[in-house]
């Protein structure tokens, strides 16, 4: 990540988090790791999913919202397990 956009990015006051398409966490800001309780080294360094991270109800939205602005289909079985395949129409 270029450095002008990392400086943006971890000045943000709202949380902010890159998830790649294996579903794993690749940045989060400091907002987001005071929000959610985690350094962002602990979770990078895990093979955590991002789904473990989320409540109830917010996998429906994000994927809702991934379909929406990308343009792909996820397939959702496996998010649950161990990976996040996205499909591009």
């Amino acid at each position: 990540m270029r450095r002008p956009l990392k400086d943006l990015l971890d000045s943000a006051g709202t949380l902010v988090m890159s998830i790649g398409l294996d579903g794993r966490l690749t940045y989060m800001n400091p907002a987001a790791e005071r929000q959610l309780g985690y350094h962002a080294e602990e979770l990078m360094k895990q093979p955590t999913r991002t789904t473990e991270l989320l409540p109830p109800g917010e996998e429906d939205r994000l994927v809702a919202e991934v379909q929406k602005l990308f343009g792909v289909r996820v397939n959702r079985s496996p998010l649950r397990e161990a990976a996040w395949p996205l499909t591009l129409r």
